[in-house]
């Protein structure tokens, strides 16, 4: 947390840090979970290991989605040269 300067008391905050880490690698993509963007718990997880029948069902729900996220996400992508 150091190496981002993130405040390790506020999950929020070292969440958006990584984002922002994953963003700015030289690499052809980054792929962060809307789960981890939208700052969403435990129980939106995508896979839980060890379990059959119940994972991959997660769905973006449109109300989720704010014209904030959407515009830090661009933000990110414009600050760090992504398409």
């Amino acid at each position: 947390a150091a190496m981002l300067h993130a405040d390790m008391h506020d999950p929020r905050d070292v969440t958006k840090k990584l984002i922002s880490y994953a963003y700015s690698m030289n690499s052809r993509l980054a792929v962060i979970p809307m789960q981890d963007v939208l700052g969403l718990d435990a129980q939106s997880r995508m896979n839980t290991p060890a379990t059959v029948g119940i994972n991959w069902k997660w769905c973006l729900k449109e109300d989720l989605m704010t014209d904030d996220i959407a515009e830090w996400l661009k933000s990110l992508c414009k600050k760090y040269d992504r398409e």
